[in-house]
This record gives structure tokens, sequence and C-alpha cells, in this order.
């Protein structure tokens, strides 16, 4: 890879220790100069060997508490990841479970995205029951269809 190569990082967010975080530090130690764009970040969840410079945080983050209650936040993350300037490099890698994917790059950038995993909780009741309060998902069932069909 030629040293010149501009790298982005991106990932859905940091507020859980767990498995795709755990992935994504193993990403961000092969490029440790990359720039982090992340939709939201509890910092105490902040993997250890992803340094805080590094991260770019999206509008959510300046959300009183969102860190605490993301999950009602789930009808801005697409436009999160829509929102970040990618121009000026020439690779973007994301790791998704979610909504990382979203993100928008030039004709001749090269976007790599690791989906972890489909995002569950559009695709299976009993995890919208989990991931969200009985009255949101009435409220969010035509959006969360819409979501659906758009991963």
């Amino acid at each position: 890879m030629p040293a010149s190569l501009k790298i982005a990082l991106v990932h859905d967010d940091f507020c859980q220790l767990g498995g795709a975080e755990s992935l994504f530090a193993a990403i961000a130690s092969i490029w440790p100069s990359a720039p982090v764009f992340t939709s939201l970040v509890d910092w105490d969840k902040l993997p250890e060997s992803v340094s805080r410079e590094r991260v770019i945080t999206s509008f959510i983050q300046k959300i009183p508490f969102a860190s605490k209650f993301y999950k009602l936040l789930l009808p801005f993350y697409p436009l999160t990841f829509e929102s970040f300037n990618f121009d000026g490099f020439d690779l973007v890698i994301s790791s998704t479970t979610r909504f990382a994917k979203s993100a928008i790059t030039k004709p001749g950038t090269v976007h790599i995205c690791y989906a972890n995993n489909v995002p569950r909780f559009l695709l299976d009741d009993k995890m919208q029951k989990k991931y969200l309060p009985k009255f949101l998902i009435k409220v969010f069932k035509p959006y969360l269809s819409w979501l659906n069909a758009k991963c």
C-alpha cells in the first residue's frame, strides 16, 4: 500500500464494549494514524488502543446524555454517517453492525465495509423489544421497515 494513501476508519458507535468494538480496535491498530469517524462515544467504552485524539464524532455527540440513551436516537444514525465528509480520503474502511456502511464517498474513493452482522433489531420483533421501548416501536414501525429495506 502506498505510504501516501489517506485512510479513514468508521465504526457505528462506542457505547458498549463487545466483539464489534474489539474487532474495530484490531483494525484501527493496523492504521494507527487513520482518523476514526463514529456517531457517538461513551469515552469509558472506547477501546484503550484507540486514542481519543483520533476520534471524530457526529452531531449526536452534542446531544446531552446521548451515550446513555443512544438507542432512542435511532432515527438519526443513518444521517450521521451520510453527513461525514470523506472527500480527502483514498480509502474508507467501515466496521458495522448497523449504519456505518452508510458512509458516502466520492466515486474515486474505495469503501470497504466489514459487516459484523445484520442489524437484528430491524429483522426480528423480539429483538426490537429488547432494543427499543414498546411505544417507540409503534412510533418507529414504518421507519424500521424502511431501514430494513435499506440494509
